[in-house]
């Protein structure tokens, strides 16, 4: 499986605090796949503007 994000640069940003990165990396796993599916219709119905703001929020 390729790897995109990396986790160093995760605990680089939360100062080592494990808690805050299981929270992130949680809240992060349960809203990718409706905003996947969001994008998905945008990009579907050339919505470019709901195309790019469900990409950048998904953007960790």
């Amino acid at each position: 499986m390729e790897q995109h994000y990396k986790l160093y640069r995760v605990r680089e940003l939360a100062d080592n605090d494990e808690d805050f990165v299981l929270a992130l990396a949680s809240t992060f796993l349960e809203e990718v796949p409706a905003d996947a599916e969001l994008l998905k219709e945008a990009v579907a119905n050339k919505d470019y503007l709901q195309a790019y703001q469900s990409a950048h929020k998904m953007k960790p």
